[in-house]
């Protein structure tokens, strides 16, 4: 009994995520927000729906895994190419520039250190692929800005604005925790 416990705690999450998405998109509104919400709902509600502890990252690794996969087998290369820049330029400049005005703020209104206020900024600044991929594949199913190559740009730049947010976030939240005297480059 104890084996198939889990199994059917994620049998029972599926199911009620798949019926919150359903109902939530009969009133119009984006089925993820239904199923996040019954999921949580559901697993809190009962202390009898447990997964293991490993689970959760493997399954939140697959999710992200496959939405990459998605989208990088929906890009159209041929257009991609020929805004190869400006895919750079919408990938760079707003989350460095969401992450240093959030990181500034941080500063002026919580009152942190630079580093960790940068590094707040980068975790705001992250794009849920989740979201942007999903809807610029509906929008692109739809027939809305393929010829000029829109949905293919959005999506490359979303994806590779998640590793720009993971590197800037790596990089000053180093700078904010040092872990010793020797392997800092600056302090706080």
């Amino acid at each position: 009994n104890d084996e198939l416990q889990p199994m059917l705690s994620l049998s029972c999450i599926w199911l009620s995520a798949i019926a919150g998405g359903y109902i939530v998109n009969l009133c119009q509104l984006p089925s993820l927000l239904g199923m996040i919400a019954a999921a949580v709902i559901v697993t809190n509600m009962t202390d009898s729906i447990r997964i293991p502890e490993g689970w959760s990252e493997i399954i939140t690794s697959s999710g992200l895994s496959i939405i990459l996969l998605r989208s990088g087998l929906e890009l159209d290369l041929k257009s991609l190419k020929k805004s190869s820049f400006i895919a750079l330029r919408l990938t760079c400049i707003p989350g460095l520039v969401e992450a240093t005005v959030s990181g500034t703020l941080a500063m002026f209104v919580f009152g942190m250190p630079l580093w960790l206020g940068l590094s707040l900024g980068f975790i705001l600044a992250a794009v849920s692929p989740a979201l942007v991929v999903v809807g610029m594949l509906r929008l692109q199913h739809f027939g809305y800005g393929v010829s000029k190559g829109i949905p293919s740009l959005v999506v490359a730049a979303a994806s590779f604005d998640d590793v720009v947010a993971i590197a800037g976030f790596s990089m000053v939240i180093g700078l904010a925790i040092p872990q010793s005297e020797h392997n800092t480059l600056l302090y706080s």
